[in-house]
């Protein structure tokens, strides 16, 4: 363990904590506890803005709230929680709007463990900073920012000066005025004020993907949702209460205005809200408007109060849970009718005047909107498609689709000569926003066919359908699988039963049609889920297999080809215009013409390094399931086996330089062996490939040429293994594991090089050969250029030998 002693310039120190605090948390704490007021104050002054000194802190404070009441000799939590609100950086730091911040992050952590440890640090004061601070959404800082200010008002810091609350920039100009002018001259904000802070589009958003499990009570952070990024959602949990404050009987509204910027459909979709107190809120403030309304005057007031009495008359038990899709139903009503130039406006209308209740247990008028015969039945079908995909977001909602044989009618409807791409794009939709809940997935795949209905429009889709498609495949994989990538392990050492057999297969073969007929050219990210997708389908399909192994049944399964990885190689050379064409120049004798490794141009621009690097490791995890046993296509295999070995080359030389730069550290050096056992055990299968097809002596001299360079690069790169591992001090496994790699690498390149030698007659010394392939690589003695001097000699060799043959027949 390193022996860290604390001195006041520890700010030559600081990257000794993190190396220590990341591998060993606990003896971090402990060699520090002597330090702490000395550590706090070092790192508020000179560290304030780094993310993971801000961390260590936080769990400094958890270790002192551990020791339950033991003398620690440590400052006050209260001085420390001042030391930060008044520090010089802590404004610029907490007001700072970029999402990317995590500083910011770590500073709202921290503040929320110190307040949860000692209530005593909450000020009244402290409330105007956190409001400028917060944007009312649902990003992970805004949840912690609302906790923190809940917390604030649980210990007696009075918020009634504040309301109605305004956020954000607008709340920090609001009360820098009232400082400037005095308590006297000094106007509350208005009811206008804090609608105008709304924006219409979020709102509408916000709606549309309201968080069906968030609690009322901020008491915890809400994890990612299904539809839109946190960012573009606001808060139920803050917006709702901050309504009914606004909707109180001393205020003065204006409802349409309430209503134009979608907080009345807000409101609506939260009856769908799986929280009790969530739902009586909505309620709640549906109750105060209609009250607001009946005191109002604009145009459509009566309507809106229609609306409201009709869910009041269709809500048969108190603070009943409405299906979403009849919540958004609801919210896309109340927006039309404050325009009636709309198509649907009078369709709407009149069937909300037909009766004074609303049929909450059917999809609202679906039957007459999707076959209308009206001139402009186009956009009464494709609104009725955008509420089914806009609303079916649980089984509770698909049930109501059941009922009016929904899903049966748009499968059949999409391959029909009468649907044009815009409604094939919303059917999309709708399937996709189905496969996003676990029940109605495995439904539709067992009593709809939907694999199969998927596997039969792959052939013919265009880009942006593609798009789409891997999207629903995706989710479709993903949801059932419930977000599992390996077969995981019960508490008894058990195994869980995997997914059938059958669908797994099913699946295979959807992405084995997509990839041939794969067009999708300008969208690195759709390529990367299609890569995380086909990956994890065939991890599983191997758990599967071992599984039926074990209980010694034999499972015929669906396998990747030759003509399947090619493809897959030459998706990727559009994508990556770096990768050398040399690598990727391949023509299968029954499928594919050469690969085309040119790129469009933008994608290699927009195609950032972490999304290639994805990728990459994606193809090389696929590939580990490509059984190269087929006589007719040993060149296409020697083509994927020289990829296969530059991007693990690639890869683990990076890796190998990060580890070397750490010195390897305290604590680095499981990591360093378990990186080594994985690289080698992907060596080892390559390797036996290589020896597989080189016994037939069925490659082609360059094939042969590329191998030999790429095995050079494989005895660089263990050498620099094995000087890693001289600095490990248990690492048995590691070196059994390189021995082998050894071993089986010599026998490759022997089996790879001699062929050629003896078939291009060439004259190299047998010694020289033999050093170059037989050298002790765990001597230290190896020099890579050798072996790459004997790849140009094969080559040079054939040439003449090709040359000398052609002069013999022109003499002939």
């Amino acid at each position: 363990m390193l022996n860290i002693v604390f001195e006041y310039d520890i700010n030559r120190k600081w990257d000794k904590f993190l190396a220590l605090f990341y591998f060993q948390e606990e003896a971090g704490l402990r060699v520090l506890k002597p330090y702490w007021n000395d550590f706090f104050k070092a790192a508020l002054r000179h560290q304030f803005n780094n993310p993971s000194i801000l961390k260590i802190l936080g769990k400094v404070v958890g270790a002192v709230d551990a020791e339950k009441g033991e003398e620690t000799g440590m400052m006050p939590l209260s001085a420390v929680y001042e030391m930060i609100v008044s520090h010089s950086q802590f404004l610029p730091t907490l007001l700072h709007e970029d999402p990317d911040n995590q500083t910011k992050d770590c500073l709202v952590d921290l503040m929320l463990s110190l307040v949860q440890r000692n209530g005593t640090c909450c000020k009244t004061d402290h409330i105007v900073v956190l409001l400028g601070a917060y944007s009312a959404t649902l990003k992970t800082v805004d949840q912690k920012l609302l906790q923190l200010m809940h917390i604030y008002e649980e210990n007696q810091a009075s918020l009634k000066d504040f309301k109605p609350y305004l956020w954000g920039t607008k709340a920090i100009e609001h009360h820098s005025i009232k400082k400037s002018l005095g308590t006297s001259l000094f106007k509350q904000a208005t009811v206008e004020q804090v609608l105008e802070s709304l924006d219409v589009d979020m709102m509408h958003r916000s709606a549309l993907n309201f968080p069906l499990r968030r609690k009322l009570q901020p008491l915890e952070v809400h994890g990612e949702s299904d539809g839109e990024p946190h960012a573009a959602q606001y808060d139920p949990a803050f917006l709702l209460p901050v309504f009914s404050n606004l909707l109180g009987p001393e205020n003065l509204v204006n409802c349409r205005k309430f209503v134009e910027t979608n907080c009345l459909g807000f409101t609506f979709c939260a009856l769908s809200s799986h929280d009790p107190a969530m739902r009586s809120a909505a309620y709640h403030v549906l109750m105060l408007l209609y009250q607001q309304l009946e005191g109002a005057k604009f145009y459509e007031r009566n309507q809106v109060l229609y609306v409201l009495d009709c869910v009041r008359n269709s809500v048969e038990t108190p603070n009943a849970k409405l299906c979403c899709m009849i919540c958004v139903f609801l919210a896309k009503t109340v927006q039309l009718l404050l325009h009636p130039d709309e198509h649907m406006y009078q369709i709407i209308n009149s069937f909300m005047l037909l009766k004074p209740t609303l049929d909450i247990l059917n999809v609202p008028e679906f039957y007459k909107l999707f076959n209308s015969s009206a001139f402009e039945y186009k956009v009464e079908r494709a609104w009725i498609l955008q509420l089914l995909a806009d609303g079916l977001r649980e089984t509770a909602d698909y049930r109501l689709c059941e009922k009016r044989y929904i899903f049966k009618l748009l499968l059949s409807f999409h391959d029909s000569a009468i649907s044009d791409q815009a409604m094939q794009a919303n059917i999309l939709k709708i399937i996709h926003a189905a496969c996003k809940v676990r029940s109605v997935a495995q439904d539709l795949v067992k009593s709809h066919g939907l694999l199969s209905w998927l596997s039969g429009i792959v052939k013919d889709s265009n880009p942006t359908r593609q798009i789409q498609l891997v999207d629903i495949v995706y989710t479709l994989w993903m949801t059932i699988l419930n977000r599992r990538d390996e077969m995981q392990v019960k508490p008894d050492g058990s195994s869980k039963t995997c997914l059938p057999a059958a669908f797994t297969s099913e699946v295979l073969i959807v992405l084995l049609h997509l990839l041939q007929n794969f067009r999708i050219d300008d969208d690195p990210e759709t390529l990367l889920k299609y890569l995380q997708t086909l990956m994890s389908v065939l991890n599983h399909q191997r758990a599967t297999c071992e599984q039926y192994a074990s209980n010694q049944y034999h499972l015929t399964v669906v396998k990747i080809e030759s003509h399947h990885v090619l493809k897959l190689l030459q998706v990727w050379g559009k994508y990556n215009k770096e990768e050398p064409s040399e690598y990727l120049e391949a023509k299968h004798p029954f499928h594919l013409d050469s690969v085309d490794v040119t790129c469009t141009s933008g994608v290699q621009e927009g195609l950032r390094g972490d999304l290639i690097q994805h990728c990459r490791d994606c193809i090389v995890g696929i590939i580990e399931h490509f059984s190269p046993i087929d006589d007719k296509t040993y060149n296409v295999t020697a083509t994927v086996i020289t990829w296969l070995l530059r991007q693990m080359n690639t890869s683990f030389r990076s890796l190998l330089t990060n580890m070397e730069e750490q010195q390897l550290v305290l604590g680095v050096e499981e990591t360093v062996e378990s990186h080594i056992c994985t690289f080698c055990t992907q060596l080892l299968s390559v390797l036996k490939w290589i020896g597989c097809i080189a016994q037939k002596g069925a490659i082609v001299l360059p094939k042969t040429t590329l191998l030999v360079k790429q095995l050079s690069g494989v005895y660089d790169t263990i050498y620099r293994v094995n000087g890693c591992l001289s600095l490990l001090q248990n690492s048995k496994e590691s070196q059994i594991a390189i021995k082998d790699c050894v071993a089986l690498l010599n026998s490759a390149l022997t089996s790879l090089v001699e062929p050629s030698v003896e078939r291009y007659q060439l004259e190299i010394d047998n010694e020289e050969r033999s050093v170059v392939i037989r050298r002790n690589i765990l001597g230290g003695k190896y020099d890579p250029l050798e072996t790459v001097n004997l790849a140009h000699s094969i080559e040079t060799g054939a040439k003449k030998l090709k040359a000398s043959s052609k002069n013999s027949s022109n003499k002939l």
